[in-house]
């Protein structure tokens, strides 16, 4: 018989460089040969996202759906806090996560309500009241992303970030 496993981690109060993201929960196992089934979730701290799905080990390709019921940004201060501080606002949405890490096939969108930051570089205080991207073939779509500065100065961004594999990036953005 092929050797099959089965995993469960559970990380209470996780903590990601002194910020309080919530409870990790993670499910792995192996179902048909060959087939991992991933089910795992970040609760808490003002979060609540899952990914599931499943994993093919052979061709190395990920069936997985994320579930971006809400994300706190100030959770993520301190991971750009080279780029950001003072993080606020919230991230929700669904994304489709298919393909392989060489050819990855994301589609879906997320949704921002009320971000608000310090733009590091500059010291400007900066707010986006909403703002929509859209993965899709070509990468990640920008609508009339809306910024605002601490001097009521406003600011459009619209476009697309072209990408196939998330790695290999150009930028066909319009800055107003």
């Amino acid at each position: 018989e092929p050797f099959n496993f089965t995993t469960h981690i559970t990380i209470d109060s996780l903590n990601v460089l002194k910020a309080k993201m919530g409870d990790f929960r993670a499910d792995v196992e192996q179902k048909d040969s060959g087939v991992l089934a991933v089910s795992s979730s970040l609760k808490g701290a003002m979060n609540d996202i899952t990914l599931e799905g499943r994993y093919m080990i052979n061709s190395r390709e990920a069936d997985l759906s994320l579930d971006i019921k809400q994300f706190e940004m100030s959770n993520a201060g301190p991971l750009l806090s080279k780029y950001a501080g003072e993080l606020n606002g919230v991230l929700k949405g669904n994304l489709s996560i298919k393909g392989t890490m060489e050819e990855p096939v994301i589609r879906g969108k997320i949704t921002a309500d009320s971000l608000q930051a310090i733009y590091t570089m500059t010291g400007t205080y900066i707010k986006i009241p909403n703002a929509i991207w859209t993965f899709d073939e070509e990468g990640i779509q920008f609508d009339d992303l809306h910024i605002t500065d601490s001097s009521g100065h406003e600011g459009k961004i619209s476009g697309t970030i072209l990408t196939k594999n998330y790695r290999d990036i150009n930028f066909d953005l319009a800055v107003n």
